[in-house]
């Protein structure tokens, strides 16, 4: 009996295989993302903004960040760590940054919120850096896996969902969250940068402990 071989086929059969172990990979990473972030709720009075979680979970998202490049160099576009789409990602974060940065600081005056310490300016440059490992988690590792299983547009409720859930402990930020959790997830559905989110993510959140809350986030650090 005459075997003939069929190359196109096979192909075709490796390329389903691998599409259906890619679809099976990033649901079980998005399952596990949602495990963290309810354990993180469940324990956030005891680990939120202490520097035993936040230096650890920096350093996992760019052991993580440093895995998936070495998987596949393209990631770092489908992450939004580039520069090709800079300049649009900056205005539009522009465009959310000011009105918010105002309606802050509009909002502080009528506090009984004490003066911000003097080293206020520096956590304002500082805090970008944990808002930018906020935006890697948020939208490079879970919307974006979000996106390759299909989802969109519903992944930027989802995500904005799930970013205000991690907020939950704390009435005052709920809405900010949601507001937020809103922009940031359709700024990278429409143009994947985490950069200028992570800015304006992390000086907003500089602002909000100390303006709104009158919480240091410094001294809640250690």
């Amino acid at each position: 009996m005459l075997t003939i071989n069929n190359p196109l086929g096979a192909k075709l059969n490796l390329m389903q295989t691998r599409n259906h172990m890619n679809i099976k990979k990033d649901l079980i990473e998005v399952l596990i993302f949602l495990v963290f972030v309810v354990l993180y709720v469940f324990f956030k009075k005891e680990i939120s903004g202490k520097y035993y979680f936040i230096i650890p979970a920096i350093i996992l998202c760019g052991l993580s960040l440093r895995w998936d490049y070495r998987a596949d160099k393209r990631v770092l576009k489908t992450y939004g760590i580039r520069t090709d789409n800079l300049k649009e990602a900056t205005r539009r974060s522009a465009a959310f940054f000011i009105p918010m940065a105002i309606t802050i600081l509009a909002i502080y005056p009528f506090t009984d919120n004490p003066k911000p310490p003097p080293y206020f300016y520096f956590t304002i440059f500082l805090y970008p850096l944990w808002g930018l490992a906020q935006q890697f988690m948020f939208q490079s590792f879970f919307h974006s896996r979000l996106l390759k299983l299909g989802v969109a547009p519903w992944s930027i409720f989802i995500c904005a969902l799930v970013f205000t859930f991690v907020h939950w402990h704390s009435e005052k930020l709920l809405i900010f969250a949601f507001i937020g959790g809103l922009f940031f997830s359709y700024s990278f559905y429409r143009c994947p940068n985490i950069l200028p989110l992570g800015i304006a993510h992390g000086i907003l959140g500089a602002m909000v402990y100390y303006l709104l809350l009158g919480k240091d986030p410094l001294k809640h650090f250690f």
